[in-house]
């Protein structure tokens, strides 16, 4: 029903279009050849005004019912905007966080690092290049992502990606985000990949050290690859290097993190040796990688650095984004390495001597 103050609206514009009918009804029209007597213009008259009540009423009828029809559309379309919006907002208010024995296995354990109250982008808006902001979050490879630890953030951002695809070694971790983090019409899927891992995966096939990508599909627009390629053999490392090369759309960003060192620390690596491991059985705890290699291997693969973000904290995981598409800078050249990469700055080896120094007792 129209409120009172929708009703006096209507009155008085019905008022208002009744008085201009009589008006101009009443207005004097004699013609030369009119043989009409004042009593039968007068009758005449007041049948045209009785004419023109019944059209304006008509007329008024019609606005009234065509005003009210829209308004009745309107406030249901609004209804179901609002339904909408509520739906949203309890799918992610009942986002479950992944369960302790999980989060111990991918690192954090603190809700905070699986959160996004705000909604925000969670890498930033990544506005690089020829990207707009967010845009780079449209369709997203998330590779090795663990119990969705980005991926419920990015189920929470404000704009949610139109696509997500997921993949990790670990069974037991996918058949937790199927179950937990694939809500209705989210188009968010998890698959299992099944390389083997002494730690994450050792149920998985013994013999697969590298499966291919690309069945996940094509043009992503943002892969992201969080505290993966920190532990993975240097042979895994190429090969998912240049997977995620034909994985990546033209205009989009390859977000990794990495362990780096500077070789010159070791002089007895050999030429073909780039990499120091924590443990050589199981790459699992941390793999460094010498800068140099990193550095020609990327250019060698097409790839650009378009942004780094070094980590406060000497020799931990620092962050490097990538693009192979021809409108991105290319901040290569002039780039400067941080004093907390490990071997640079502060703590870059002295001069290699080749006199021994003797302490006797």
């Amino acid at each position: 029903m129209p409120s009172p103050s929708e009703t006096s609206f209507f009155s008085r514009r019905l008022s208002q279009i009744i008085q201009r009918f009589r008006q101009k009804v009443r207005r004097p029209f004699q013609t030369e050849n009119q043989q009409m007597t004042e009593k039968d213009a007068q009758g005449s008259m007041k049948g045209d005004v009785r004419m023109a009540e019944a059209a304006g009423w008509v007329f008024g009828g019609v606005m009234l019912v065509a005003l009210l029809v829209s308004r009745f559309a309107f406030k249901k379309s609004q209804g179901r905007e609002s339904r909408s919006i509520d739906k949203q907002v309890v799918l992610q208010s009942d986002l479950p966080f992944p369960p302790m024995e999980l989060r111990r296995i991918v690192g954090p354990t603190e809700d905070e690092a699986y959160d996004n109250p705000d909604g925000s982008f969670v890498f930033g808006d990544l506005g690089i290049g020829p990207l707009e902001a967010g845009e780079a979050y449209r369709r997203v490879f998330d590779f090795g992502c663990g119990c969705g630890r980005n991926a419920r953030q990015l189920l929470l951002q404000q704009r949610p990606p139109e696509q997500y695809v997921g993949i990790d070694v670990g069974i037991g971790m996918i058949k937790w985000c199927q179950r937990n983090l694939s809500p209705p019409k989210s188009n968010f899927s998890f698959h299992h990949h099944d390389v083997w891992s002494q730690t994450y995966a050792p149920g998985n096939t013994r013999g697969n050290s590298v499966l291919p990508l690309t069945e996940f599909g094509r043009d992503f627009t943002l892969i992201n690859a969080h505290s993966v390629f920190t532990h993975l053999y240097e042979h895994q490392t190429l090969f998912y290097l240049d997977q995620c090369r034909d994985l990546l759309a033209e205009r989009g960003i390859f977000r990794t993190t990495w362990f780096f060192f500077n070789r010159d620390w070791f002089p007895v690596l050999n030429p073909g040796q780039h990499c120091v491991y924590v443990n050589s059985d199981d790459p699992t705890q941390a793999v460094y990688y010498d800068w140099s290699f990193f550095a020609e291997t990327i250019e060698g693969l097409g790839f650009k650095i378009v942004g780094v973000g070094w980590h406060p904290t000497p020799g931990y995981q620092h962050e490097v984004l990538l693009a192979k598409g021809p409108e991105f800078p290319n901040l290569m050249p002039q780039l400067e390495l941080s004093p907390n990469v490990l071997g640079f700055g502060g703590s870059a080896p002295p001069p290699l001597l080749q006199d021994r120094e003797f302490i006797y007792a």
